[in-house]
C-alpha cells in the first residue's frame, strides 16, 4: 500500500470501517496522514481529557486544523453523566475550525438545557444544516438569572430634587442601546428526536430559534409529562412556516393537531409520516390539502374507522406520489374497485401472501387457539412508483368520484 498513489489509497481507505481505518493509520506515518481526513469526518466527543487533548493539538498542529477545516461534517456530543454540560461549553472551540460541519447530535443528555443548545446558535459555522437529540431529555432553565449589583447594601434615601429630563438624541449615551435579536439557527433545515423526552416550555423555544426548518422527524419517546407530545405541534406551526417533510411518530397526539399540521402545510408537503387516530378526518384532510405528496406512510396502533375508500381517495387525489406504505390498518376486503385489485391493489387475508410488480404485501398470522390481539390479522401494504402510477389511472378513468373530496368541517 506504501507504493500506491495517494489518491488512489485515499479512495480505497473511503471503504473502510472507522474501527479499521484507526487501525490502519497506526501502521505507518503516510497511512495516518492519508487516513486522519476520513476518521475526522465524524467526531463523537464524551471524554473531557479527549477534548481538552483536541483542544491543545489544535494549537500545536496546522494539519489537524486543516483537517478539521475541510473534512468534519458531523460532531456528536454523547454525555457519559447526568450533569456534564461542560461538554458543549469546553468543545465550541471547534466551531471555529469546523467550516464545512452540516450535522449535529445530542446523544444521552439526561438534563440539557434547551437554553444551553440555544447559546450555539451565533457559534456554529452557516454550513450546519441538521441537529439531531438521541435518547435526552430537554429541559429548560429554572435558574434564576444572574443580576449584577444584587447584594444588600445601604438603604435607599430620596433626595427632592428637579424632575429629570428625558434626552431624544441618538447619541446621547444616557439612552438605553437596543438589545441584539436572540440567536437563531438560520440555516438548520432538519430536526430530528430520537427517543427524547421534552418539555412543552424547551420545545417552544427551540422551535422558536428554527425559522427555516423544513424537514421535521419526532420519533417515539417515553415522555411522562401529561400533553407535551400533542402540545409541540403548536408551536411548529406558528414558528416554523416551510415544512416540506413531516414525521410525527409521537404517541398521545391527538388527531385534530395531526390534521392542522395537514392543512396547514397542504401542498408544500412532500413527505409525510403521521399515525392515524379513531376517526377517518386524518386521511380526509391529505385528499383534500396535501395533493403533492412523494411519500406517505400511514400507520395506527388502535382500531381505525375507515375504509378502502378513503385511502383510494388519496391515491386518486395525489399524482405526484412515489411511495405510499399503510401499516396496521384494518382489513380492506370490502369496497376495492375489481379494476384495482386486477393491476396491483390485492386484498390478502391472514397466513398468505401474493407478489404484486410495484407492490409489497406482508400480512399478519393469526394464531390458532386463542384471541388475537389488536392489529393482529392486519397487514401493512406498500405500494411504489409502478404500482401507484397504475392504480391512479385505473382510479382517474374509472372512479371520477374520488377527486370529490368532502372534508368535515
Amino acid at each position: 500500500m506504501q507504493l500506491l498513489p495517494t489518491e488512489l489509497l485515499s479512495s480505497i481507505l473511503a471503504y473502510l470501517t472507522r474501527k479499521t481505518l484507526a487501525h490502519v493509520s497506526l501502521t505507518s506515518r503516510r497511512l495516518f496522514l492519508v487516513a486522519r481526513p476520513h476518521l475526522y469526518t465524524h467526531i463523537r466527543l464524551s471524554v473531557r481529557r479527549h477534548v481538552k487533548n483536541l483542544e491543545h493539538y489544535c494549537r500545536v498542529d496546522p494539519g489537524l486544523v486543516d483537517t478539521l477545516r475541510n473534512h468534519v461534517r458531523r460532531i456528536t456530543f454523547s454525555c457519559r453523566h447526568s450533569e456534564a454540560q461542560w461538554l458543549l461549553a469546553e468543545a465550541r472551540f471547534l466551531f471555529r475550525h469546523t467550516k464545512r460541519l452540516e450535522h449535529i447530535e445530542f446523544n444521552g443528555f439526561q438534563g440539557l438545557k434547551v437554553e444551553h443548545v440555544i447559546e450555539l446558535a451565533p457559534l456554529v459555522p452557516p454550513s450546519v444544516v441538521s441537529i439531531e437529540l438521541s435518547y435526552c431529555n430537554l429541559d429548560i432553565d429554572r435558574s434564576p438569572p444572574h443580576a449584577a449589583g444584587t447584594g444588600i447594601g445601604a438603604p435607599r434615601v430620596f433626595i427632592p430634587g428637579p424632575a429629570p429630563t428625558i434626552s431624544t438624541d441618538p447619541s446621547d449615551p444616557s439612552i438605553p442601546v437596543p438589545r441584539n435579536p436572540p440567536p437563531v439557527f438560520a440555516n438548520v433545515t432538519k430536526l430530528t428526536f430520537v427517543w427524547t423526552d421534552f418539555l412543552p416550555p424547551a420545545i417552544g423555544k427551540l422551535l422558536r430559534r428554527l425559522p427555516n426548518l423544513r424537514a421535521v422527524s419526532w420519533r417515539p419517546n417515553h415522555n411522562r409529562v401529561y400533553n407535551a407530545n400533542d402540545s409541540a405541534i403548536l408551536p411548529l406551526l406558528e414558528y416554523c412556516p416551510r415544512i416540506t417533510s413531516l414525521d410525527i411518530s409521537l404517541q398521545e397526539v391527538r388527531e385534530d393537531s395531526v390534521r392542522a399540521a395537514i392543512i396547514k402545510y397542504a401542498t408544500q408537503l412532500r413527505e409525510l409520516r403521521v399515525r392515524c387516530g379513531p376517526t377517518n378526518s386524518v386521511l380526509q384532510a391529505i385528499a383534500a390539502h396535501a395533493t403533492s405528496l412523494e411519500r406517505l406512510e400511514l400507520f395506527a396502533t388502535e382500531v381505525v374507522r375507515c375504509e378502502a375508500e378513503d385511502v383510494l381517495r388519496v391515491l386518486a387525489r395525489c399524482p405526484q406520489l412515489k411511495r405510499c406504505r399503510v401499516a396496521g390498518f384494518p382489513y380492506f376486503g370490502r369496497g376495492i374497485p375489481s379494476e384495482v385489485v386486477e393491476v396491483g391493489w390485492v386484498s390478502v387475508g391472514p397466513g398468505t401472501q401474493q407478489k404484486v410488480p410495484g407492490m409489497v404485501v406482508a400480512s399478519t398470522v393469526t394464531a390458532n387457539g386463542r384471541r388475537p390481539a389488536v392489529g393482529e390479522g392486519q397487514k401493512m401494504i406498500e405500494l411504489r412508483e409502478e404500482g401507484i402510477e397504475r392504480i391512479h389511472r385505473v382510479l382517474i378513468e374509472t372512479r371520477k368520484d374520488l377527486l370529490e373530496v368532502e372534508e368535515d368541517p
